[in-house]
């Protein structure tokens, strides 16, 4: 599956592919990478959820201990977006399907909804710069913070379900 794609007249523009490691998204890699353009294959990311963040946050200035200490905070598994939007589906009951946006469209379709031109430039380096697989990592910044374990995306999504506000 083919997901966000910079302007592909760039020469350093590059093509995230997304499922990239599976029967069909590995061959377009391949034929990609054999004609020259350059590919970075839906990128796992350390989804953490945002309650953890908050347990964080609320332990680190409200508790002795954490002073001066570096929380890099992570989810417990990494996932594409694919396999996000996989988890959501399930957790839903409800057919939802990752498509592929370029770049520029996605930020022209962010223009016009009047998002202003930071935003838009933040969004577009986010999805062409950052999700670049620097990110695929796990650190253990809950589980020192807080003393347990990251709560799994799957949770936080069977949970954010259940609350109706993925009803259409």
């Amino acid at each position: 599956m083919l997901g966000m794609a910079t302007d592909t007249q760039d020469e350093n523009a590059m093509t995230l592919v997304l499922g990239g490691m599976g029967k069909t998204g590995r061959r377009v890699v391949e034929r990609l990478t054999a004609r020259g353009v350059p590919t970075v294959d839906g990128v796992r990311e350390p989804f953490v959820d945002a309650g953890d963040i908050a347990d964080v946050a609320v332990a680190a200035l409200t508790e002795a201990g954490h002073a001066g200490q570096p929380y890099e905070l992570t989810g417990p598994r990494l996932l594409t977006f694919a396999e996000a939007v996989h988890e959501i589906a399930g957790a839903t009951g409800r057919e939802i399907r990752l498509l592929p946006v370029p770049v520029d469209e996605f930020a022209a379709s962010l223009f016009a909804h009047d998002v202003p031109a930071h935003a838009v430039s933040l969004l577009t380096h986010l999805f062409t710069e950052v999700l670049d697989g620097r990110n695929a990592s796990l650190t253990d910044g809950v589980h020192r913070a807080l003393g347990r374990q990251p709560r799994d995306f799957r949770d936080c999504a069977r949970d954010t379900a259940a609350t109706g506000v993925w009803r259409g």
